[in-house]
């Protein structure tokens, strides 16, 4: 009787050392989260291709204002009281914006937001180019500079931004990086 206690015994703890090493060696936990907020188009004043983030008014006015392709238009500070430029008023004490631009191409009606992964150390952002095809002299192509601005709850750590890559049709996509910005 005293073997099959002490057996039971081993069990119990066996089966816990176990359990506690499976929980340890769990990956960080991944949480989707939506923005706040987003605008998406094809008509940006930004050519290149870039990822931007803003976690104050003065970074995102600055944003806003070279999006708008009116950045030099001011001297001096930019008068939010006025707002001529109609900059989007954000709480950077809770939120954060990153906008992602895709530069100069053809054919796209602008950037949509595949995912938002969180973890512990950091944002993947995933996006896709809304392209289209064109017919016509040259092909017919329209020129585009898409974008995607997302207002997010803030995070720490690395923010890395991917498009979606399709090779074939109907092949599974691939990922690659487009950006990463380091948080200070």
């Amino acid at each position: 009787m005293q073997v099959m206690k002490v057996g039971a015994a081993l069990v119990v703890v066996f089966s816990l050392f176990n359990l506690f090493n499976a929980i340890s060696r769990e990956e960080p936990r991944v949480r989707e989260i939506e923005p706040y907020v987003s605008w998406s188009g094809a008509r940006s004043a930004i050519g290149e291709r870039c990822a931007l983030l803003a976690g104050s008014e003065k970074e995102w006015i600055d944003v806003w204002l070279r999006h708008q392709g009116v950045a030099g238009k001011w001297k001096g500070t930019y008068s939010t009281f006025y707002n001529p430029a109609g900059v989007p008023h954000v709480n950077f004490t809770e939120c954060m914006v990153i906008a992602i631009f895709q530069g100069e191409c053809t054919n796209s009606a602008g950037l949509a937001l595949c995912a938002i992964e969180e973890s512990g150390d950091g944002l993947r952002v995933r996006y896709e180019n809304k392209s289209y095809q064109t017919l016509g002299p040259d092909g017919g192509g329209e020129k585009a500079t898409p974008f995607v601005i997302l207002v997010l709850p803030p995070s720490p750590g690395t923010v890395i931004v991917e498009e979606k890559v399709l090779h074939l049709k109907n092949s599974l996509p691939t990922w690659k990086e487009h950006a990463r910005i380091e948080r200070p």
